[in-house]
């Protein structure tokens, strides 16, 4: 029902709500460090994330009304915090007229803050892989690492988010592998992965090549935290890793260019982030985001297997 109610409203109120940012021309500013072939989807509406993601949570408050418990009301409010950073940073983006927005410090800072109060209202064991028990470390050791988590998260599909279709559609694997790891304990938060599939579906139709709507930080900062945060929730860390690797090496050839440049004054990538790379050498965005996901499939099954293999 959460599947199909956020499906059928989301694709409904896509067309209306493209059609509404077109008319107040509130469309996406490019970087001027993007490629060229980048630079006229200058007019391509954004703030798409607002829909999903307030479907999502309306239709998961709907139909799961009495079945929410303290940890998955969590996820929802904090979702919709990291999102608030990626809201006001689109608006000083549009209202300024340039790609800058928020400052890094001020997004960290926040995303920051509001990662720690996550981490502390929702701290649990974490389970090992082909091991019968459970990791309870200090706390001065896991408040940090699940803070870095959920930080290092929003910021690596953030970084994804760069081509149509590709950050929405390698999300979907990333839930169905959620839904999965859920099936298997009684979970609350099964009600909002399936809200988030349909929401997320019914905006990937109006974000596939050529997009009509971009998700904007919004969406990507509100997404990127839902799906790892619903990844703790399920107490399920270590299997995240594996399902949103794909994310996870775009951030890492990211970083591992920034310090080859500034150390050895050289490239590793020719371009990153990676996805771009292989439009520089004669792909096209279409068959790009395919083999992304072809790859985020591959995550998927590494990440089930390595679930039901080892003993969870």
């Amino acid at each position: 029902m959460a599947f199909i109610l956020s499906l059928g409203l989301a694709w409904m109120i896509y067309p209306y709500f493209i059609a509404a940012l077109k008319q107040k021309s509130v469309t996406q500013h490019v970087s001027e460090y993007a490629i060229e072939s980048y630079k006229q989807k200058e007019r391509t509406p954004i703030f798409g994330g607002v829909i999903f993601l307030l479907v999502a949570t309306g239709v998961t408050l709907f139909v799961g009304a009495f079945n929410i418990d303290f940890k998955l009301l969590s996820v929802l409010i904090h979702t919709l915090l990291f999102a608030s950073i990626g809201l006001v940073d689109d608006i000083k983006i549009i209202k300024e007229g340039k790609n800058d927005g928020l400052s890094g410090k001020t997004r960290l800072v926040l995303q920051t803050l509001f990662a720690l109060s996550f981490v502390w209202l929702t701290l649990d064991a974490t389970p090992i892989p082909f091991f019968s028990f459970s990791l309870s470390l200090p706390l001065w050791f896991t408040i940090p690492v699940r803070v870095f988590m959920i930080v290092g998260s929003i910021n690596a599909f953030n970084i994804t988010d760069g081509m149509d279709g590709l950050s929405a559609g390698l999300a979907m694997f990333v839930l169905g592998g959620l839904a999965a790891l859920s099936l298997n304990q009684t979970s609350y938060a099964l009600t909002f992965i399936f809200a988030l599939l349909g929401s997320l579906l019914g905006f990937l139709v109006f974000n596939f090549s050529p997009a009509k709507i971009f998700m904007g930080d919004v969406g990507s900062y509100g997404l990127g935290g839902a799906l790892i945060m619903i990844g703790m929730i399920l107490n399920q860390e270590v299997i995240f890793i594996l399902l949103y690797a794909v994310y996870l090496i775009e951030v890492i050839c990211v970083i591992i260019q920034q310090v080859a440049v500034r150390v050895f004054k050289r490239r590793v990538f020719s371009y990153t982030p990676i996805h771009y790379a292989f439009v520089l050498k004669g792909m096209k965005d279409v068959k790009v985001v395919l083999m992304f996901y072809v790859f985020g499939a591959i995550s998927l099954g590494v990440g089930l297997l390595t679930y039901f293999m080892g003993g969870f």
